[in-house]
């Protein structure tokens, strides 16, 4: 079997679950390099022992560097073919061609990007246009683009609130630098603002200007829930959106993304499924033609197997 080889840039959350994510399911894909300042011990027992999703047992025979500039890291000698980008630092166009620079041939940038196209499954990934660099966006427009995506097509949106109720990050410390107790940040309830909305224009170019959004970062380790809001063009009944976004859910393009269930659901429950978005249907409101839909969501996990499903399709 020819393997593609494949680089991830950054071994943070996201880097690390789509390693074991590629070596549990895509034989195909070879991680031939990990990049990342912290050292090779601490990054494989990162890999083998993880706090949220437990022990890991498959081997991890790779290159690592620790270079700050991608420009300079050994893609081209290593015959890179896709570098998944998982740094968040290297996420326009400009600043993520330098894995280009250096000899690779494809890069998929984890994060939300202002220059970059695009492209999430099961949304608009049938659009791909074999562009060199592309964005996955983040783990909430993975989460609400789904949904959107079937009720403009069934019934027209005309305008959405996107609440997401966002588990911690690391990258909330930076969103009040001038705190004296970075800690609190770990302990509140913080709003924030969302790149979703425009991201999500993006991926659905029929909503843009239509999305507006608002994020709530609350003290849990992992899981969150998006809260759709929804002016349509048609009026429709709780019990038919919920049966409209069932069907949706158990045929492509969605089927595997979107999950829709009757039980009732708490954050911790979520914990390693798979789907990029799981409405409860028990949350589902209606008022004529405004609709209300909550959709779950592993921020790490699911975004994770997203990215490296999508690796395993660009190639």
């Amino acid at each position: 079997m020819q393997q593609t080889n494949i680089a991830i840039n950054g071994f943070g959350r996201i880097g690390l679950l789509t390693t074991r994510a590629i070596l549990n399911k895509y034989p195909n894909l070879k991680i031939t390099a990990v990049n990342d300042l912290a050292t090779k011990e601490s990054l494989l027992k990162k890999l083998q022992n993880d706090e949220l999703y437990g022990r890991f047992s498959l081997p991890l025979k790779a290159n690592f560097f620790s270079e700050k500039d991608p420009a300079k890291l050994p893609w081209k000698e290593l015959n890179i073919d896709l570098v998944l980008e998982c740094t968040g630092f290297f996420t326009e166009k400009e600043t993520a061609q330098k894995h280009l620079l250096a000899g690779a041939n494809k890069v998929i940038v984890s994060a939300p990007s202002d220059t970059l196209p695009t492209y999430l499954l099961g949304v608009n990934f049938n659009k791909y246009k074999r562009e060199k660099i592309i964005s996955m966006g983040s783990c909430t427009t993975n989460g609400a683009a789904p949904v959107l995506k079937v009720l403009d097509e069934k019934f027209g949106i005309e305008k959405c609130f996107l609440n997401t109720i966002h588990s911690y990050t690391a990258s909330q410390n930076k969103m009040y630098p001038n705190w004296e107790n970075k800690k609190a940040s770990q302990l509140s309830i913080l709003p924030h603002t969302t790149g979703a909305s425009k991201t999500i224009e993006k991926a659905l170019p029929r909503l843009k200007g239509k999305v507006a959004g608002v994020a709530l970062r609350v003290p849990t380790a992992v899981v969150s829930i998006v809260d759709l809001v929804c002016l349509l063009e048609k009026s429709a009944s709780a019990e038919t959106i919920n049966s409209v976004l069932k069907e949706a859910s158990l045929q492509k393009p969605l089927k595997g993304i979107l999950q829709v269930v009757s039980e009732k659901m708490k954050s911790t429950d979520l914990i390693n499924n798979p789907f990029s978005s799981v409405v409860e249907q028990g949350l589902t409101q209606s008022f004529g033609n405004m609709a209300r839909v909550f959709a779950w969501y592993d921020n790490e996990y699911a975004y994770a197997l997203r990215l490296s499903e999508l690796a395993s399709k660009l190639l």
